[in-house]
């Protein structure tokens, strides 16, 4: 932010400025400066190579230039990462290719992701965020930073976001390492649990835990108090014993395992109809889906709502309080690792979170044409 009185600053378009936008099409890039109007001749170019180096550019013109702002309408086919330069003089004197050495920013150029979407989400809830675009890949990430930060350098916000980092896309069940069960990320069986019969009450977190347990058998820490009373059906165990649980327990037909707690939940084959379609979303849980049952295999093939090459579905997103917020992604085909804030350069879009009828109230958002993403939330663009 400009801490000083604009008048004592030279008239100048700021740096480390960041932008996002498609291939092959016309973008508005909206310029931060200070007393733009004072500098008679600027004109700012895009370049492959640094500013303070020769070769690989492109210039624009200025337009709608005001006091702190300037527009550019900048169309690159190359999909890829430029630099921003710019050439500032304040007498009516031509710029020529070699007066574009001062650095304003980055430009990122994507093929791949369509970019400028507004996501209208609900607060305390789980939802969605999707992301179109071709060749897309389910290794690929998101990160939510706060809307006055800037892909690429900004951190994840510390508004309690879940999940809290970077999000991983939604995708089909995969079989884990011992290739018993069938592995739905985020997801849970809904209303189906066995009930804590006599060979599992030695388990349960309720008998185990509300009074006190000591032992290495105790695993305690999945034990919730408050929820778990004597009619839950919680096990306070870690993943292998409660896998070893079902398959000694007739009925059982899956698993809800916490992701970060040895606590789970069996379930019954009530189940069948939910698996794999109408699973619950949960950020905390995973259902687990016997191997060995008959359907499993079909369950890989048929789940719906995961992602594809030409849409990434991240879900569950919750977001705890209203707020609005920037969508981040990490494109892998350029080399992103996704393991640092520099990887995730590609701003996608807006997150609104609020109900969509105080949004509605607002003109600017009257005007966009939204779709009901497949799990939860609104995505948004102009017409």
């Amino acid at each position: 932010a400009i801490t000083t009185s604009p008048a004592a600053l030279t008239p100048a378009i700021l740096t480390l400025q960041r932008f996002t936008a498609p291939a092959g099409t016309d973008t508005t890039l909206v310029l931060q400066g200070v007393r733009l109007t004072e500098i008679v001749n600027s004109e700012v170019a895009t370049k492959t190579v640094a500013c303070d180096r020769t070769g690989g550019i492109t210039r624009y013109s200025l337009e709608s230039e005001q006091e702190e702002t300037a527009e550019v309408t900048v169309n690159l086919a190359t999909a890829r990462e430029y630099f921003l330069c710019a050439c500032e003089k304040s007498a009516p004197d031509t710029c020529i290719d070699a007066d574009f050495t001062k650095g304003i920013g980055m430009l990122v150029v994507t093929a791949r992701v369509t970019v400028g979407r507004t996501y209208v989400l609900p607060p305390g809830e789980d939802t969605s965020i999707e992301i179109g675009g071709t060749g897309l890949l389910t290794t690929e990430r998101i990160m939510i930073v706060d809307c006055g930060g800037q892909c690429g350098v900004a951190s994840p916000t510390a508004t309690e976001v879940v999940p809290d980092r970077t999000a991983a896309p939604v995708q089909a069940g995969v079989f884990d390492d011992t290739g018993a069960y069938v592995r739905f990320l985020g997801r849970y069986c809904i209303q189906h649990h066995l009930s804590v019969g006599e060979e599992l009450a030695a388990h349960a977190c309720a008998s185990k835990c509300m009074d006190g347990c000591e032992g290495d058998h105790c695993h305690c820490e999945g034990f919730m108090t408050g929820i778990d009373t004597v009619d839950s059906t919680a096990l306070c165990v870690t993943e292998a014993k409660c896998q070893d649980l079902c398959d000694a327990t007739a009925g059982c037909y899956g698993i809800d395992m916490h992701k970060d707690l040895p606590r789970c939940f069996l379930n019954s084959d009530g189940c069948a109809a939910d698996v794999p379609g109408l699973l619950g979303i949960d950020c905390d849980y995973d259902f687990l889906l016997r191997g060995d049952v008959q359907t499993a295999d079909v369950a890989l093939q048929a789940t719906p709502g995961i992602s594809s090459g030409t849409t990434l579905r991240f879900a569950p997103v919750r977001f705890a309080a209203g707020g609005t917020f920037k969508v981040c992604f990490c494109d892998r085909a350029s080399g992103g690792t996704c393991d640092n804030v520099g990887d995730y350069k590609i701003e996608v879009g807006t997150v609104h979170v609020s109900g969509i009828s105080c949004l509605l109230d607002q003109q600017r958002f009257r005007n966009l044409e939204c779709t009901t993403q497949y799990w939860g939330g609104l995505s948004c663009a102009a017409p």
